[in-house]
C-alpha cells in the first residue's frame, strides 16, 4: 500500500512539474535566455518602485519617447507615480513576452495583489520602458 501511494505521489508530480514547465517555457517568444534575464530586471525596477511607491526609481528606466496610457514625457511619468501611489501592493508576473521584427520586446504583465491588475509593456533593444499602459 505504500509503495503504491509512492507511485501515485511521483507521477502527480511528474505531470505537474511538466505542465509547469511548459507553462514557462512557451511564456517568452523568440526570447534568448540573455534577454530574458535583462526583462526580468527590468520588470524588476517596475516591480520596486510600485512596492516602495517611488517613481525616482523607475524613471532611469525609461526611454527617451516613453509613454504612459497615450501620453507621452513628462505627462507619462505622472500618470505612472500616480499608479505608482494609487495602485495595490503585489508582485509583477509576465503572462506573456515576445520580441518583435524590430528588436522591440512587447509583454502583457500582471499586478499580483488582491486584485489582478494588467498592463502591456514594451520594452526597447536597451531594455528600458517605451511603454507602460494599465488594461482594463
Amino acid at each position: 500500500m505504500k509503495q503504491i501511494k509512492q507511485i501515485i505521489c511521483s507521477l502527480i508530480l511528474i505531470i505537474v512539474s511538466s505542465s509547469t514547465y511548459c507553462q514557462v517555457k512557451s511564456t517568452y517568444k523568440n526570447i534568448s535566455k540573455e534577454e530574458k534575464v535583462q526583462i526580468l530586471k527590468s520588470i524588476g525596477y517596475l516591480d520596486k518602485a510600485f512596492k516602495e511607491s517611488n517613481i525616482e526609481l523607475f524613471k532611469g528606466h525609461l526611454s527617451a519617447d516613453f509613454s504612459s496610457m497615450g501620453e507621452s514625457m513628462p505627462i507619462a511619468t505622472n500618470i505612472v507615480g500616480q499608479m505608482i501611489n494609487q495602485m495595490p501592493k503585489g508582485n509583477f508576473q509576465i503572462l506573456r513576452a515576445s520580441k518583435t521584427t524590430d528588436g522591440l520586446f512587447e509583454m502583457d504583465i500582471k499586478l499580483v495583489s488582491r486584485m489582478d491588475i494588467h498592463f502591456s509593456v514594451k520594452l526597447d533593444s536597451q531594455f528600458k520602458f517605451i511603454k507602460l499602459d494599465y488594461i482594463e
